[in-house]
């Protein structure tokens, strides 16, 4: 018999809670209750996902008293008939004389292994509990989708669109409906016994690659936001789904494999630790030591928010955030950059190595020394407004930084003169490389020293290099020369045949 239900929605009544403010559907109608208006907006997505008014079947049980200890016989063939089992995770659903809890093990019973294997069990996660009531009453990986925001002042949780359907309920219920539709058509062609529809096709030949790192928890909505955006500009996205091993070692080795699958990792941290697994370091380090086997290999790191890393309040998250290269964006702004650097890496791929676009988007790289990461991320934000795109190097090596992009930016300031990763060893190696590779690099890229104090006397720039410019904090004007050398350079840069990146 074919399926007559697409979703079978099981929630606690005790969920089912007023809204703050009436969900005005039409001129007639409203809805004043946080499910059913979670219903509704489910069935609007699923319905454009299929290109269907009302043909993707919701069932949603809204009986106030049952009688019995069994499933009456309306649920127990719903439940039969139903391809995908979503449920609302509360205190008040997993409760052992919920009828959420009979609906639950009636469907898993019914479907056994299939239920895990084809992806027909979904979570919603009203609270910050929840993630933990999922994992100890759900089948171990399936997924769950978290509908709440965490309120950085008090510390607590809100559930998205009880205040107010807004963007980011929006746009969770939209992802969450992707996932779902994905789900059911692999289990039936379509939703009508015809040929599958194209809505929602990914293109069959993507870019290249991005492995975007998970994020369950407070930054869920962000990642979704990015995976939409790098996805709809041709990116295939790894993984699909937010969620990772729980057990470190399997999500370090898991994080490897998927890093290895990738042109670019991009990670986007939390203000906050994650709870209870730190598996967003565990993730760095899978990522890390691909990128240490392959040079070619870019991560980007952020910390979502306008305010700079260094504020961040736990002290341990902020040393582990600053140990390594780390810049904060809002979201809209980190889009824009990911986008445009997506748009580079395409560019080295298909030319072979450096890119040589309209000097309009000229490349540079900037060295930004431990303890220096907010006057680093400033000096991006200043090369910007210049019309250079800035990047802080964090596994990369000198040289490929020197092959790959259009100038370089050195930060002095009350870090060691000598040393391995002092100014001096830096334009030593700068200009070792430069003597190198200038007959393939056409003449030097523009090298900088950015001074964010005057050095003392003994600590002055000793060193002769190609191109190298001495850039006080405090004048502008020296910044936007450096700027126009650089523009200028990415500009001759067109005309020449682009250098192998490995220098071989």
């Amino acid at each position: 018999m074919k399926n007559q239900y697409h979703v079978f929605l099981s929630y606690a009544l005790v969920d089912n809670t007023p809204l703050a403010r009436p969900w005005k559907i039409s001129d007639t109608e409203q809805i004043v209750n946080w499910v059913n208006c979670f219903k509704v907006a489910l069935q609007g997505a699923l319905d454009r996902r299929f290109g269907r008014i009302a043909n993707s079947a919701i069932f949603i049980d809204q009986a106030e008293i049952r009688t019995g200890d069994n499933l009456d016989a309306t649920i127990r063939t719903a439940l039969d008939r139903t391809n995908i089992f979503l449920c609302l995770v509360s205190r008040g659903s997993v409760h052992d004389d919920s009828w959420c809890k009979m609906e639950r093990e009636y469907f898993l019973k019914r479907m056994g292994k299939e239920a895990n294997t084809a992806g027909r069990v979904f979570g919603v996660l009203l609270d910050e509990d929840s993630l933990g009531l999922w994992k100890e009453h759900f089948i171990p990986n399936v997924r769950a989708f978290p509908f709440f925001v965490k309120n950085s002042v008090t510390d607590t949780c809100v559930r998205l669109g009880n205040g107010e359907i807004d963007a980011p309920f929006i746009d969770r219920i939209t992802t969450l409906a992707s996932d779902i539709a994905d789900a059911i058509e692999k289990l039936a062609p379509s939703l009508d016994d015809g040929a599958a529809g194209t809505a929602g096709t990914r293109p069959s030949e993507p870019k290249g690659v991005v492995f975007l790192t998970a994020t369950p928890g407070d930054i869920d909505e962000e990642r979704s936001e990015l995976f939409d955006a790098i996805q709809e500009a041709g990116w295939r996205v790894i993984p699909e789904r937010n969620e990772c091993p729980c057990d470190l070692t399997e999500c370090k080795a898991w994080a490897k494999q998927l890093a290895s699958q990738a042109d670019v990792v991009i990670q986007v941290l939390s203000r906050f630790p994650w709870k209870p697994f730190p598996c967003d370091a565990a993730q760095f380090e899978g990522a890390t030591a691909v990128a240490q086997e392959d040079k070619q290999k870019l991560i980007w790191r952020f910390v979502a928010g306008d305010q700079p890393v260094s504020q961040i309040k736990n002290e341990q998250h902020r040393k582990w955030v600053e140990s390594n290269d780390t810049r904060h964006h809002s979201i809209p702004a980190l889009k824009g950059e990911i986008l445009k650097n997506l748009n580079e890496r395409l560019a080295q791929k298909e030319a072979g190595g450096r890119d040589y676009t309209d000097h309009a988007s000229s490349f540079i790289s900037i060295r930004t020394p431990k303890g220096e990461e907010a006057i680093g991320e400033q000096l991006m934000t200043d090369l910007e407004k210049l019309g250079l795109y800035p990047s802080i190097p964090s596994l990369l090596s000198l040289e490929h930084c020197l092959l790959n992009e259009h100038g370089f930016l050195a930060i002095y300031g009350n870090e060691p003169y000598v040393g391995e990763n002092g100014i001096e060893r830096i334009l030593l190696d700068w200009r070792g490389y430069l003597m190198k590779h200038l007959g393939q690099l056409g003449g030097a890229p523009p090298c900088g020293v950015y001074l964010t104090q005057p050095p003392p006397a003994d600590k002055k720039i000793r060193i002769a290099a190609p191109g190298l410019r001495m850039i006080p904090w405090n004048d502008p004007g020296k910044l936007n020369g450096f700027a126009r050398e650089v523009a200028a350079y990415s500009a001759r840069a067109q005309n020449r045949q682009a250098p192998n990146p490995t220098g071989k």
